[in-house]
């Protein structure tokens, strides 16, 4: 439940209890708008609404190659990124996908107490997001912003699609005076917390903020060279700790170094036990290490499995704490993680139906927390394919398909290839279709399972009709060369 605030005071003592971790924070002046990109908006001009992250995306890539054909992408004599090509655009006012967070929760509250758009006073919003949560936002560094920006909407190494942070340090004034820092990919933003700044308390509380903190209109929106740019701040203070350790295991995770990745992060929980995203996160590396190294799979999965059993069990511990408690979706996805685990395990091991069991029982038990957990309903319907109970997989692909509101390609691969074997051949390529156009490979997928259509037609003991396998031939030579989930 949001907190309501009508004082500074009430809305510190609120934002006191996030500094245990990484946080952005994010201000609107009227607490019913939903956090998503601007680009996103425009579709609601539309008759058909659009279909999604796709259309964000293509729209966005033609705003940079429009822009980039009028010359428009220089700055200081040097040719602009995509991402800051994007981020310039926003600022003179166009609708693009990097949705706009700040690091200070006092800059996030000044924005909420900005009169609405309508001109009524309404109640303001600031919402709260976790960049170092169960799932991680990836940061876009030196090497990775000259990307174009199709690269950063590809499923990355943990098979999903991730939310970028990025944090521009000298595009423009208004950014630095912001604390500004742009947060965009495909899954849809939820806050992790909110509270909300009731509108006939606003007055005060920018009279407050300008007289106890400095921030006015002036000082958030600069309109001259010169400010000072201060980076010392933004570095620890104390390199030996729980907390740098995990950032250090993070940045590893990421960059595929698994035991690099295991080594700082034993040490943050060595240093802190206790420290739930710190078991998580081993649990992903561990997971993930499983995936790339079929020969000791077997131990990786159970590893991984551990981790994920220990934050479960940390999670139960901190529940009844409002300030620590997790989200019931975040409470939920620590058994998706567990149950995927087993599910993969399964694949390595001699009880494989006992592990396919206990991946069922997990992804139940993740749906009685958080009955629209859309990876929950997909991952139940995996773990039913193995079994070979398609038409109850069949009926969780469309429970997921449903929960996720922008579309999610990988639940439609899965439920096409679910479909296959009830020789529903139409609706199959109709899933699959879909899937590879919206660049995922339903190659590696269906390859994961089957060498050749031919061991697929073996498999069901029946001939795949003749039009039908040219479709399905055609649409798997096709295929992107992203990576399957």
């Amino acid at each position: 439940m949001a907190v309501k605030v009508k004082t500074l005071k009430e809305f510190i003592d609120w934002a006191d209890r996030f500094k245990d971790g990484q946080y952005l924070f994010r201000g609107v002046s009227n607490k019913c708008y939903p956090i998503e990109e601007s680009t996103y908006r425009r579709f609601y001009l539309l008759e058909d609404g659009g279909e999604g992250f796709h259309d964000v995306l293509q729209v966005n890539l033609a705003l940079i190659s429009d822009t980039r054909h009028q010359r428009q992408d220089q700055k200081n004599g040097r040719q602009l990124t995509d991402l800051e090509l994007l981020a310039e655009l926003q600022h003179l006012g166009a609708a693009t996908c990097l949705v706009d967070f700040t690091r200070s929760a006092l800059v996030a509250l000044w924005f909420a107490c900005r009169e609405s758009s309508t001109g009524k006073e309404k109640s303001g919003k600031v919402v709260v997001l976790q960049t170092d949560g169960i799932a991680p936002l990836k940061t876009v560094n030196d090497q990775t912003l000259d990307r174009s920006l199709d690269y950063f909407f590809e499923l990355d190494s943990a098979l999903s699609y991730p939310l970028y942070q990025w944090h521009p340090s000298f595009l423009n004034n208004r950014i630095i005076a912001q604390q500004s820092v742009f947060v965009f990919g495909n899954p849809p933003i939820e806050e992790d917390a909110k509270c909300i700044v009731v509108g006939c308390s606003k007055r005060n509380i920018l009279r407050d903020l300008e007289k106890l903190a400095g921030i006015t209109e002036t000082s958030l929106f600069p309109d001259f060279e010169g400010i000072s740019r201060v980076n010392a701040h933004n570095k620890p203070t104390d390199a030996n700790n729980a907390r740098v350790y995990r950032q250090r295991g993070i940045d590893a995770y990421y960059d595929s170094k698994w035991d690099e990745a295991i080594n700082w992060l034993t040490k943050a929980i060595d240093s802190e036990p206790d420290n739930l995203h710190a078991h998580v996160y081993l649990g992903r590396v561990y997971y993930n290490k499983g995936r790339h190294k079929s020969e000791l799979a077997d131990i990786e999965f159970e590893d991984a499995i551990k981790c994920y059993t220990e934050s479960i069990r940390l999670a139960e511990s901190i529940k009844s704490d409002p300030k620590r408690a997790l989200s019931k979706r975040e409470h939920a996805m620590l058994y998706v993680y567990r149950g995927r685990a087993y599910y993969n395990k399964s694949k390595v091991c001699s009880d494989k139906d006992d592990k396919l069991d206990l991946a069922i029982e997990d992804c139940q038990y993740a749906i009685g927390l958080d009955p629209k957990c859309a990876d929950a309903y997909n991952m139940l319907g995996v773990a039913y394919c193995a079994k070979q109970e398609y038409q109850k997989a069949i009926e969780r692909f469309d429970k997921a398909i449903m929960e996720q509101r922008r579309g999610e390609p990988r639940y439609r691969c899965n439920r096409g290839e679910a479909l296959l074997h009830l020789k529903e051949w139409q609706r199959a390529l109709e899933d699959l279709k879909f899937a590879k156009n919206r660049r995922f490979n339903i190659t590696a997928s269906f390859c994961n399972e089957y060498d050749s259509i031919e061991d697929f037609e073996s498999e069901i003991g029946d001939d795949v009709p003749k039009e039908v396998k040219r479709e399905l031939q055609r649409l798997l030579t096709l295929s992107s060369t992203h990576p399957s989930a």
